[in-house]
This record gives C-alpha cells, sequence and structure tokens, in this order.
C-alpha cells in the first residue's frame, strides 16, 4: 500500500506540472501546402504564432535537382493576388519525357531568366507561382511551356516544360505531355498561335504597377475574362484582329490583374515587348 505522504507528494508535483502546461504560450496550426508537380512540399502542418507566419517552401534535391529553401516572414493575411498556378481547364496530360532541341532550350530558358530576375516570373509568398513561357513547334499549333508552379525557380530544367498538343477551350480541357502539368495560362497562349500564324513565342508575366500603367492604353481585354480560361481565350482571339494589338505585340489582361502577355516571331521579339514597357 503506498505511503499517504508519498502520495501527497505525487498530488503536488502533478498540479504544479498542469500549471506549467497551462501557462505555456499556445500556438496555431497552419497547414503547410501539399506536394506539387514540380516536387515542393505542401502538406504538413508548420506550428506558428498568428502574428508572424513563416511559410516554408523547400525544393528537394532528389526531386528537381536544385536544393533550395525559401523562407518568408509576413504578418498573416488572405492572398491580395491574382491565384495564378490554379488550372481553370481539364487537363489531359500523358505522363513521359519530352525533348527540346538545345539551341531552343537554351533561348527559352534564357530569356526565362532575364524575367526571373526582374520578378515579371516568379512566386508569391505564399508559394502560388506567376508568369510563363512558351515557344510553338513549327508549322503546327502545338508548343512547349513553362509547367504548372514553377514560377518559383530561377532555373529550369526541359523537364519543368510541357508539350501542349491540343487545347479545346468548348470543353475547356488543354492535351500535354510531360512530367508536370501544362500552365495554367496554357489556353492564352493556345489562342495566340491559332489566330496568329506567324507567332512562335508567348510571354506572359505579372506586374501590378505596369498593368495599372496601361490598362485600356494598351490593348486589353475584357475586365470579365479570367485568366486560363476560355472566356480569356475568346477575348485574346478578339484583341488580335486589332491592328494596335499586331503591331505592339502586347495584351493587357483585364480580368487577370498584373497579367500582361506578349507575343513574337521568336523568344527574344517576344521578351523584347514586355521589356520595352518596362
Amino acid at each position: 500500500m503506498e505511503r499517504s505522504g508519498t502520495r501527497g507528494k505525487r498530488m503536488r508535483v502533478d498540479h504544479r506540472l498542469r500549471q506549467r502546461k497551462g501557462k505555456e504560450k499556445k500556438v496555431n496550426p497552419v497547414p503547410e501546402r501539399s506536394r506539387r508537380a514540380d516536387g515542393r512540399l505542401e502538406s504538413r502542418k508548420l506550428f506558428v504564432n498568428p502574428e508572424n507566419i513563416k511559410f516554408i517552401i523547400h525544393h528537394s534535391s532528389s526531386i528537381i535537382h536544385h536544393p533550395s529553401s525559401i523562407i518568408f516572414n509576413f504578418p498573416f493575411m488572405p492572398p491580395t493576388h491574382p491565384t495564378e498556378g490554379y488550372l481553370k481547364f481539364t487537363c489531359h496530360r500523358s505522363q513521359g519525357r519530352i525533348g527540346i532541341p538545345d539551341e531552343l532550350f537554351a533561348s527559352l530558358n534564357y530569356w526565362r531568366k532575364v524575367m526571373w530576375e526582374k520578378g515579371l516570373i516568379g512566386i508569391y509568398p505564399d508559394g502560388i507561382g506567376y508568369g510563363n513561357i512558351s515557344v510553338r513547334i513549327p508549322d503546327s499549333h502545338q508548343f512547349f511551356i513553362s509547367a504548372t508552379a514553377t514560377g518559383g525557380l530561377s532555373d529550369l530544367e526541359i523537364r519543368h516544360y510541357a508539350l501542349v498538343e491540343r487545347c479545346d477551350p468548348d470543353s475547356n480541357s488543354v492535351w500535354c505531355r510531360g512530367e508536370f502539368n501544362a500552365s495554367a495560362e496554357s489556353m492564352s497562349h493556345s489562342a495566340i498561335y491559332t489566330s496568329i500564324p506567324e507567332a512562335a513565342a508567348v510571354v506572359h508575366i505579372h506586374n501590378r504597377p505596369l498593368w495599372e500603367k496601361y490598362l485600356h492604353l494598351l490593348p486589353t481585354t475584357s475586365l470579365e475574362a479570367e485568366y486560363g480560361t476560355p472566356a480569356m481565350a475568346a477575348e485574346i482571339d478578339r484583341i488580335l484582329l486589332l491592328p494596335d494589338t499586331l503591331h505592339k505585340k502586347i495584351i493587357i489582361m483585364g480580368g487577370h490583374p498584373e497579367g500582361i502577355i506578349a507575343f513574337g516571331t521568336n523568344i527574344e521579339e517576344a521578351a523584347l515587348a514586355i521589356l520595352r514597357i518596362t
């Protein structure tokens, strides 16, 4: 039988432990994002103070061969930017590697890096990527485009691109091939390639000051047409009929705040159309 003195000491210790636990600062669990197509980790829980949330986006070297960690600290608030990266169409992807000719890949990656270094392609603090770039396969409507959720990567490998084989605005569907889904803006790129036979490259960037400055000053799509939708593709078709659009080779995406898209007969011409207004 346990002595009463021992039992009393144990009760006092348990009481002190309960008091100590009660004084510990509570933190709220915040879900980290689930693993996306490009290999970023997205689905665990971070225990953080609500006043200062730390998002950690980790690029695993075993997934994408670019090990790096990006850490953002900012007050908790809902995102105020467009949700670029969320597919609004049905994506039919055939799994498998794609091949891009060396010279074409080098030019594609060079100009994407220029856009990335200027912050015109990148990633928001909450891990949502923005901006994309594509080149057409000659004599076809097929094109290579940066895959969805790759905005945070400074350098892309061939496997970070997808081959878009067909887009059908009527069924809001995209057929592509590669290791990852094609960009959320694939429908808009396809609209340009379909309407302009000489267009060989498209660059889509985000920049709020530029978007606000040139809204309705440069050819602008309807404010009602959202990004990545058949409505935006139809608006781009309409805008491309205007002589001013064909001359300036740039479109302000009215229903896609921050979104600007340019095209050219090669990737350099499309990129320079963007840089001229910066």
